[in-house]
């Protein structure tokens, strides 16, 4: 410490003596001038004076300046020169100017001597840091170029001079471009000069990827580069630009190996992952603690989760069943301890848990897998609950087929057998499949040539139905039916699977069944013989008498009583007409022979046409009737207009009839469920009927009891013909109530309100019978004489010209011996029936028209006059009207 103190203090005094010394020479060199100069020029002292002021502030010490030059001022510049005397106040007065001015030069020359100092220190450091920098710079790895501010090169290291292949002397103020030379590697095109994009934005710039740099001798390497502009401050002009960049080429060749790897490591991630995600099996990873770590698509299809939802749960939480975890936890930590598991690499077969709680059976197959010290569990699990209900299927029939009670067997392509059933054995005889298995079925067939042709068919239509007589083993034969067909097996070879059938028992069935229909066609036959033979017995003599009764009924000479007596005659005769036509119309019902028709008409006309008729019925037996209609009934309905009559008459008629005191109503409504029906109510205050009545209304031939019948008549056909008839029509009739004492109430139904286009009925105009056959010819032709008589006169009175034929043979020699306009001939008639005097007169060539008069009132039997040629069909018993509008309409029409 002393030492240093003594050392600073030595320099101190050495500074100020030469600062002393230097202000001395200063001065006096000044004062040597003066006199030198003052015989030339009076201001030369004061020239001079200035200078030396300012010398001695800058080399010397400021104060002794100032003092030396203020005594120099006073002895050699300042009058009286050469003397230390002053006046007052003008010596003193510029002595103290002189003296402030000197010091003022001397504070500005003080300050800019420190100004030089520092100036000096400044740029001895900044030799230093570019001394340091350009020793750095020529250390470091990269390549370095620094330019001007003009981008001519202006430093480079030794790296850069390798890449360059320029050395510093000779690249030193070129132009960048000229030593710094890059292009694209991948175009050959020159690359931009990132120094000129420096110089002119101000900012960092590096370069493009796949840069090369060329050589001055063509050398080439691939680079990584950088420019910086460089200031003298943060905010200073940029007075140049450092490049600093490095040969890459190594790690170029390096990263793109690497990236070719990885690119193949990615392809084959991708495939592996593909693989993965379209694998018809779920793959499902697990790690070591048991946590879900994979989760493919088919995974989500068959349990249910999503991967999100599945990924990070714990499997035994997840998948696996209640029963089966504690397993599953035990296996884990045997496996993580000793490496080995009872079920890894294997395939099991075990169930597991859809997401509902479902459990379903799963074929199972894990795979441990080690990767960085870390062991992972990949599971292949696939879903066969098809497979097993395939499995459980075949098993069945595989099952029912070994115990089907029809034989079955399999013939491969040379024509022998390779299977047969239980059945297929027992049937020809055989105990044991061995047996018959390599042999040919040509044994089993009474004709051998039956195999043959059935292989024939197969190959050619590829299945055959056969039957034939089979042989047994003992020798004995047996009907029997065989199908077959052509198939192929694993291999695709042909094979021809066939059940056989034992149809001996069905044939003899068959050969009875058939015995059977033809006595059943037969007794149908007579049923339909004794229906036509009844119905012209009965309606023959009816007709005649409802026919003279109607007549007597027309004269005016009956009176009272008689009157009354012949009213009697034709209801009863009516009523007796009725009972046969029930009894015709039941069978024509249940032999699904009931023809209707379809035509609009209007329903106001049906409503006031009951209103009458059935209001005189209930006034006769001193009860109130009354019908309604809803007010938005339509005035049209679609159905079978006689028919829908007959129905309606049947329950009202019924009603009434069972009614003894009280009143019966009927009430037409649109159904509130459907717009579509029509709805009938008929109601009654009747005598009702019990539970066990009710139940059996509907039968035919069956009344309330016997004394129903007696006291009230009829068949005991109405209601069954009247359901029956309202279901044909597309409704129903039922019963809604009845109670005995209180009466009935029943319900139709009609689905007839719809707007279909049918064809509209048009009401028949009720035209005059007299006159309406004036001068027509007719030929009548009936054995029958009350008959014929009844006919002639309704024929008679309508103007034509009757002749009579008491038999067919009489009536067809009539007709082709004389001209007549019509002939009306009976069906059954002696001698010569009406179908065969019908043939005779056609063979001949006539056309005359031939209405076919029968009490035969059933579809066949009109069925059968149209087949035969015969021009119009009317059935006994016959009204006049009728008869003369029928008549009347078919010679219209011949004209």
């Amino acid at each position: 410490m002393p030492r240093f103190c003594g050392n600073a203090r030595l320099t101190l005094t050495k500074t100020l003596a030469v600062k002393y010394t230097t202000t001395a020479l200063i001065v006096g060199f000044a004062t040597l001038l003066q006199w030198v100069l003052s015989p030339i020029t009076s201001t030369a002292p004061y020239i001079l004076f200035y200078p030396a002021v300012i010398l001695a502030a800058l080399y010397g010490d400021g104060l002794s300046a100032i003092i030396l030059s203020a005594l120099s001022a006073q002895f050699f510049f300042v009058p009286p020169i050469n003397s230390l005397e002053m006046s007052w106040p003008g010596d003193v007065v510029r002595l103290g100017l002189f003296v402030m001015s000197a010091f003022m030069i001397r504070q500005i020359t003080n300050k800019l001597s420190k100004a030089l100092n520092i100036a000096q220190v400044e740029k001895r450091k900044a030799q230093d840091a570019e001394l340091w920098l350009s020793t750095t710079l020529s250390s470091i790895g990269d390549a370095v170029i620094a330019t001007d501010k003009q981008g001519r090169v202006s430093f480079m290291n030794e790296i850069a001079e390798g890449l360059t292949e320029w050395p510093l002397t000779e690249a030193k103020n070129l132009p960048l471009p000229e030593v710094f030379h890059i292009i694209n590697k991948q175009t050959r095109e020159i690359a931009e000069n990132p120094v000129q994009k420096v110089l002119e934005k101000g900012i960092i710039v590096g370069l493009a990827n796949h840069t090369v740099i060329v050589g001055r001798n063509g050398k080439e390497a691939v680079i990584e580069d950088s420019a910086a502009p460089i200031r003298l401050s943060a905010e200073g002009p940029i007075e140049g630009v450092v490049l600093v960049f490095r040969d890459t080429t190594e790690k170029h060749t390096q990263e793109t190996k690497l990236a070719q790897i990885f690119k193949e490591l990615q392809h084959s991630e991708a495939r592996v992952r593909s693989i993965l995600e379209n694998a018809l099996d779920a793959v499902v990873g697990m790690d070591d603690r048991g946590l879900i770590t994979h989760w493919n698509p088919q995974a989500e299809k068959i349990f249910g989760f999503t991967r999100s939802e599945a990924i990070g749960k714990r499997m035994s939480e997840t998948i696996i069943p209640l029963q089966h975890r504690s397993a599953h936890e035990k296996g884990m930590k045997h496996y993580l301890v000793s490496g080995e598991g009872p079920v890894l690499n294997k395939r099991i077969e075990i169930t597991a848990l859809r997401r509902d709680g479902t459990e379903f059976p799963i074929e199972l197959s894990i795979t441990p897998i080690e990767l960085k010290d870390q062991r992972f569990f990949a599971g292949f699990m696939r879903d066969i609950s098809e497979q097993q209900r395939l499995k459980r299927d075949l098993l069945l029939k595989r099952d029912a087929l070994e115990n089907s009670l029809n034989g079955f067997d399999i013939v491969d392509q040379n024509g022998k057998f390779v299977y047969a059933n239980r059945a297929y054995l027992d049937m020809w005889g055989y105990k044991s499949l061995d047996e018959i298995i390599g042999t040919s079925p040509a044994l089993h067939c009474a004709d051998s040539a039956v195999p043959e042709k059935i292989i024939s068919t197969l190959k050619e239509k590829g299945e055959c139905d056969l039957e034939f007589v089979a042989k047994r083993k003992d020798g004995s034969t047996f009907d029997v039916r065989m199908w077959a067909r052509l198939a192929f097996d694993a291999e695709g070879n042909e094979v021809y699977p066939t059940t056989s059938v034992d149809t001996t028992e069905r044939k003899r069935a068959e050969r009875e069944l058939r015995t059977s229909m033809e006595a059943a066609e037969k007794a149908n036959r007579a049923k339909s013989q004794f229906l036509a033979n009844m119905s012209h017995e009965i309606r023959t003599p009816i007709g005649v008498i409802q026919g003279f009764a109607d007549l007597l009924d027309e004269s005016s000479g009956l009176q009272g009583e008689q009157r009354r007596w012949v009213e009697m005659i034709c209801r009863n005769t009516r009523l007796l007409t009725s009972v046969v036509g029930e009894i015709l119309d039941l069978s024509r019902v249940e032999a699904d022979m009931l023809e209707l028709e379809h035509v609009v008409f209007p329903l106001s006309d049906v409503i006031d046409e009951l209103s009458g008729s059935m209001r005189f019925k209930a006034e006769e037996k001193g009860i109130a009737f009354s019908i309604s209609a809803d007010k938005e009934m339509p005035t049209k309905i679609n159905s079978d207009p006689t028919r829908f009559r007959q129905v309606l008459i049947n329950i009202i008629g019924n009603a009434i009839k069972f009614t003894e005191r009280g009143s019966v109503t009927a009430r037409f409504a649109v159904s509130s469920e459907d717009s579509s029906v029509l709805k009938i109510t008929v109601s009654d205050t009747g005598i009702g009927m019990t539970k066990e009545q009710q139940a059996k209304i509907f039968e035919p031939f069956v009344q309330a009891d016997s004394s129903m019948t007696r006291r009230f008549g009829g068949t005991g056909l109405g209601l069954a013909i009247s359901k029956r008839l309202a279901k044909a029509l597309k409704g129903d009739l039922r019963l809604v109530e009845s109670s005995p004492g209180k009466g009935t109430t029943f319900e139709l139904s009609f689905c007839c309100l719809t707007n279909d286009n049918f064809t509209e009925a048009n009401s028949p105009k009720q035209s005059p019978l007299k006159g309406r056959l004036k001068d027509k010819k007719i030929l009548l032709v009936e054995d029958a004489l009350d008959n014929q008589l009844l006919v002639q006169h309704f024929l008679s009175d309508s103007g034509a010209m009757v002749t009579t034929a008491n038999n067919g043979r009489e009536g067809a020699e009539k007709a082709l011996s004389n001209s007549f306009d019509m002939i009306i001939m009976d069906i059954q008639m002696p001698e010569m029936d009406g179908y065969e005097s019908l043939s005779a007169i056609r063979s001949k060539g006539s056309t005359i028209p031939i209405i076919a008069l029968t009490a035969h009132a059933i579809r066949e039997e009109r069925d059968r006059a149209q087949r035969a040629g015969f021009n119009g069909y009317l059935t006994k018993p016959i009204t006049k009207r009728i008869l003369i509008e029928k008549v009347a309409a078919i010679l219209g029409e011949i004209k």
